[in-house]
């Protein structure tokens, strides 16, 4: 057996003893740093990812639902923290009005809530030399100033031939120069005259917006105080388009409150509306002459908007509030489907028809969509 060198053991075991405290007080001093992370951090997520839907598009029943569904996202994030990312990696398609509406929650959001900083991702333009379909979204977020609001710079070159004339501009006041300018920067051969009636139907939108959207905040939790209107021009080979948002309270709020005697209740007999949705305050809406402010200039309300569809044979008029939607064709416009979500309105040979939504656009879009045949004739 061999025998033991009582020194050599004395030095492992010290050895050993030592490693031993080194070791604890290691993972003492881990211990420690962790609580101190701990307690220096916020007790939330400083950072939120958010995919935005393939459709950017507010047209569809479903897309409506995923678009608005993306939107309350947005909003929710930009309450809650600072950094609010968002991933369009996904998208490939965007419509004007949808886009106009993303453009008009995330201005409203960054320019009232202080430190909040919004960033997008999109991925690169060819992938395997294919065209990538966010390419296209990008470059019409590009044009109507989202990245302007958002303060990221972006590369994006690639615009279908239509986006190209989109322009947008917002405000606070029934200013109708603004309109004015947007109108005439469209490079299309439109006679003063039909200038003018889109100038008119346009500016009353606006002056809607700035008189009767806002009569108390947006009820979104947010507390915002924002009585801005956002605006969209845009033309192709075939139509122009404007659209004018605002995120008010909605028609459906304001139309009992603005005409709190018998007329709403005549509209809403005369036309069979039994019900107070959304789609049908909005219908009754494009009758009532009376307006809160009995301005005498703007004393006609909403029978300005109907009157587009006289003017113009072919021009198609919707109009999206809260969760309701009132579509109107021409005389000589198209017939509308008869989907199953949409109800036709009697006597109107399918060239109107309501809706209503699950989920709340939280504001009014009206838009208008007029051939350029239309505008050529005198």
């Amino acid at each position: 057996m061999k025998r033991v060198d009582k020194e050599k053991l004395r030095f492992k075991l010290s050895a050993a003893r030592k490693r031993l405290s080194r070791h604890l007080r290691n993972k003492r001093d881990k211990l420690v740093a962790k609580e101190k992370f701990k307690a220096n951090s916020k007790p939330f997520r400083v950072r939120s990812y958010i995919s935005a839907p393939e459709k950017l598009d507010l047209y569809d029943a479903d897309n409506h639902e995923l678009f608005i569904a993306f939107i309350e996202k947005i909003r929710s994030a930009a309450a809650r923290l600072k950094r609010v990312y968002i991933n369009f990696q996904n998208s490939y398609e965007i419509h004007a009005a949808a886009g106009l509406l993303l453009v008009a929650e995330v201005d409203r959001l960054v320019t009232n809530i202080s430190g909040l900083k919004i960033r997008s991702y999109f991925p690169p333009k060819y992938i395997r030399n294919k065209l990538h379909g966010s390419a296209i979204v990008e470059g019409a977020l590009k044009q109507i100033g989202f990245f302007h609001i958002i303060g990221q710079a972006s590369k994006a070159s690639y615009k279908l031939s239509n986006i190209k004339k989109w322009k947008q501009l917002s405000g606070h006041t029934a200013d109708g120069s603004l309109a004015n300018s947007l109108i005439e920067s469209m490079q299309t051969s439109i006679s003063p005259l039909h200038k003018r009636k889109l100038y008119r139907g346009a500016i009353e939108a606006i002056a809607n917006c700035v008189e009767h959207a806002y009569p108390t905040n947006r009820r979104d939790g947010l507390n915002i105080c924002d009585k801005r209107w956002w605006m969209l021009v845009g033309v192709d080979d075939e139509r122009l388009v404007i659209i004018v948002c605002d995120l008010g309270v909605g028609i459906p709020v304001t139309l009992p409150i603005k005409n709190r005697g018998g007329i709403l209740e005549f509209i809403k007999s005369k036309f069979n509306l039994n019900s107070d949705s959304d789609g049908d305050m909005i219908l009754a809406s494009t009758y009532v002459k009376k307006t809160r402010t009995e301005q005498e200039h703007r004393g006609k309300g909403g029978s300005d908007f109907r009157t587009v569809t006289k003017q113009f044979p072919t021009a198609l008029l919707s109009i999206r509030s809260n969760r309701g939607v009132f579509i109107m064709s021409g005389p000589q416009g198209i017939i509308l489907k008869n989907k199953p979500e949409r109800r036709m309105v009697p006597d109107t040979q399918n060239h109107e028809a309501v809706a209503n939504r699950t989920k709340s656009i939280c504001g009014t879009i009206i838009e208008w969509h007029i051939s350029l045949q239309d505008l050529s004739n005198e």
